[in-house]
């Protein structure tokens, strides 16, 4: 019995180094399924651009996209929130973690001044519950970090 746990925890140990060379590819998410695509990057207007392993690129269409990744990053359609309430108008925010059914989003904007400005959200599925702000962020990070 002794050998047998031995040999599966190298095994296991095996796969684990690995797996750490290893990345996922970036993907587009629709009501149609799932693809999977060598890079996928936000272009002008209301497209995606899309490279296949081919060197191929295409243009998706945003409206029929659900989710997508990109280097690295999920981005998911959710509410544009507007005075703290969700709207019926939709855009793509970045997941930045998720804990209990809870996700954390950023949604980027641009600000009065031409700027990039953040604004961090917190979501139940796709109802929005409230957004992160100095007055409220210590008291996430601690719920968000308990086990």
């Amino acid at each position: 019995m002794k050998q047998i746990v031995l040999i599966a925890l190298i095994a296991l140990g095996t796969l684990n180094l690995n797996a750490k060379g290893i990345t996922a590819p970036d993907y587009v998410s629709t009501n149609f399924g799932t693809f999977f695509y060598e890079n996928v990057r936000e272009g002008f207007g209301n497209y995606l651009i899309i490279r296949n392993e081919a060197g191929e690129t295409m243009k998706f269409d945003k409206e029929l996209v659900k989710s997508y990744k990109s280097n690295g990053h999920v981005y998911e359609r959710k509410p544009v929130i507007i005075n703290g309430k969700a709207s019926s108008e939709t855009t793509f925010m970045e997941l930045m973690c998720y804990r209990n059914g809870v996700h954390v989003y950023r949604d980027k904007n641009t600000g009065n001044a031409g700027n990039q400005v953040y604004s961090v959200h917190l979501f139940k599925g796709n109802d929005f519950i409230m957004s992160i702000n100095e007055n409220n962020k210590d008291y996430i990070v601690e719920f968000l970090q308990n086990k």
